[in-house]
């Protein structure tokens, strides 16, 4: 089965009350059908909550159940302080 891709994208995520959680930028996102994994090339996820986190990396690998990413390669977390 042919793999799925998306280029230059942005994911946001918002709770319940419609508060923006956190957004994902990434130059691409490919996925893989017969196995249910996804690779995103440079991810830059940002958490919206107090403090502000983002994090970088060159690769992340999506488990099957979208619960499990692991990030590879210059990771880098910054977790804005009080301002």
């Amino acid at each position: 089965m042919a793999a799925h891709w998306v280029e230059r994208f942005e994911v946001r995520r918002f709770d319940a009350d419609g508060k923006l959680q956190h957004t994902v930028v990434a130059d691409k996102l490919v996925h893989h059908p017969d196995d249910d994994t996804t690779i995103i090339t440079t991810p830059h996820i940002v958490y919206h909550r107090e403090p502000m986190t983002e994090i970088f990396a060159r690769m992340a690998y999506i488990g099957r159940d979208g619960k499990e990413v692991d990030l590879v390669d210059d990771v880098r977390v910054i977790r804005r302080g009080d301002t």
